[in-house]
């Protein structure tokens, strides 16, 4: 939600119009993960029974290097980086790996735990969309075409009136008014002790369903909606619908804009790891919680659906992000989608092998978080990896075709005399790889890495580092011209 809010520190001070925000401003400076701590709260208690997933001694994580994803090309660890340096050096709070309901590594650091909550921001934004989609489901909302006048009269004025449920969920309202083009008025949106005021001077920028704006206002209107329709504050249909049956293990907390005011739909809650993985969860069966239908599935397949009909983004979904790391790799060869927030906290789910992974933190850290964990559960995890692990070094293994169909591209590896030989890569010739680590192997002349991804028992493709462009291939049966 306010990855760019450095950018307007500067502007702030000179800000008198604006108040009591300079005022929290000055005081509080740029948004943290403790901001908890400043803002008057909502308690969302634990239940007495509370979920908790299985548990055994951690994996080792494969090597840092391998799942490190930075937007700066001047970014890379050395072949071998160990994990918990690269979590130690990156803000990194609590770094939690699931798959199959098992709690395979988990890490907490700077005096975290698991019972440390933190503001999570933008993850927020995924809570109240799954709110909606319950809401949908008990026939308090009538589904997302139903307009916003419906539950707020004044959005019944002209260039308000055609604004629905699910233009506010897929940031496609036409709203004048992103996070990115105004770090002023975001900043006013966070510390604002009257959400409310706000509506009363929205502009539109564009007609509905034209283009996508991301815009933590499209989802403060939405939580006025949703409380609108169950008639009940979203902090205590958050408790009723989520936290409780969720069986999460630790209060977490909804931050208020005032004492009894509105909960901040936008970027408000805090909560432990542990307790965001029970989200994850959640939208890895379907929205079915141990036999409980929670959310409907329909709702769970649409918030990782890619679309880029009536002006939505193809990486965006519900409030859901989908540009996990392989917008290199065709759509339709991918499931796994995440919930994000600022100073990288991520939810990442991957139903196509039951993974799960949280990462909280106080700082990005130059790195690209959703990319950065949607990396690492592509790698051999737990079983995967001790079973790749007992191929050793059996290259011809990795034998086959492979191929990636959005940039179409096929290329083939095949063992030849004892060494792994890499052929078509993008020039004429073979390349012969060496291993360099339990999942990679290297040609470092040729500036060329190949990093293993194995899951259900099978190779199922790999990454190549072609001199820091990387691109999925999927294993294929048979080679394509």
């Amino acid at each position: 939600m306010l990855s760019r809010f450095l950018v307007g520190v500067g502007l702030l001070l000179f800000l008198s119009s604006c108040g009591g925000y300079v005022g929290s401003f000055t005081r509080h400076g740029v948004p943290d993960v403790y901001d908890y701590k400043i803002f008057n709260n909502a308690t969302l208690t634990a239940p007495e029974q509370p979920f908790q997933f299985y548990q055994k001694d951690n994996i080792t994580l494969p090597s840092a290097d391998l799942w490190a994803c930075s937007d700066k090309p001047e970014y890379k660890l050395p072949s071998g980086y160990s994990p918990e340096q690269f979590l130690d050096e990156s803000s990194t709070l609590a770094l939690i790996v699931i798959r199959h309901d098992t709690i395979l590594y988990e890490y907490y650091g700077n005096g975290h735990s698991r019972e440390s909550v933190s503001t999570v921001f933008s993850i927020t934004k995924s809570f109240l969309s799954t709110l909606v989609g319950i809401a949908i489901a008990e026939g308090k909302i009538e589904s997302v075409d139903q307009p916003v006048s419906d539950f707020l009269p004044s959005f019944s004025e002209k260039g308000f009136a055609d604004i629905n449920i699910g233009h506010l969920l897929q940031m496609t309202s036409g709203i004048k008014f992103g996070d990115h083009d105004n770090i002023i008025k975001l900043g006013y949106l966070y510390y604002t002790k009257n959400q409310e005021k706000l509506l009363n001077h929205l502009k539109i920028a564009h007609e509905p369903g034209e283009n996508f704006s991301y815009s933590s206002l499209s989802s403060l209107i939405l939580g006025f909606c949703l409380e609108k329709a169950t008639g009940v504050a979203m902090e205590e249909y958050m408790q009723q619908k989520i936290w409780t049956p969720l069986g999460m293990e630790n209060n977490g907390y909804w931050a208020l804009d005032k004492q009894g005011g509105v909960a901040k739909p936008y970027g408000g809650i805090a909560a432990s790891a542990i307790d965001l993985a029970k989200l994850g969860r959640l939208f890895l069966n379907n929205g079915n919680w141990n036999g409980t239908q929670i959310v409907p599935a329909s709702w769970t397949t649409a918030c990782r659906t890619r679309c880029e009909e009536e002006g939505k983004a193809w990486n965006y979904a519900n409030h859901w992000w989908l540009d996990t790391y392989g917008g290199i790799i065709a759509a339709e060869e991918k499931n796994d989608f995440f919930a994000g927030g600022f100073r990288g906290q991520v939810i990442y789910v991957n139903p196509e092998d039951s993974t799960i992974i949280v990462r909280v933190g106080t700082s990005e850290k130059d790195l690209r978080w959703g990319h950065t964990i949607s990396k690492l559960g592509m790698l051999p995890l737990g079983n995967d990896g001790d079973e790749f692990n007992q191929l050793g070094d059996n290259l011809a293994s990795l034998d086959g075709n492979y191929r990636n169909k959005k940039r179409d591209r096929s290329l083939k590896l095949h063992f030849d005399k004892g060494s792994l030989m890499l052929e078509n890569l993008f020039t004429e010739g073979p390349i012969e790889l060496v291993k360099e680590g339990m999942y990679s192997y290297v040609n470092i002349e040729r500036n060329v890495k190949l990093i293993v991804n194995y899951s259900k028992h099978h190779i199922q493709g790999f990454i190549v580092d072609n001199a820091g462009e990387e691109t999925f291939f999927s294993k294929i049966e048979i080679a394509e011209n």
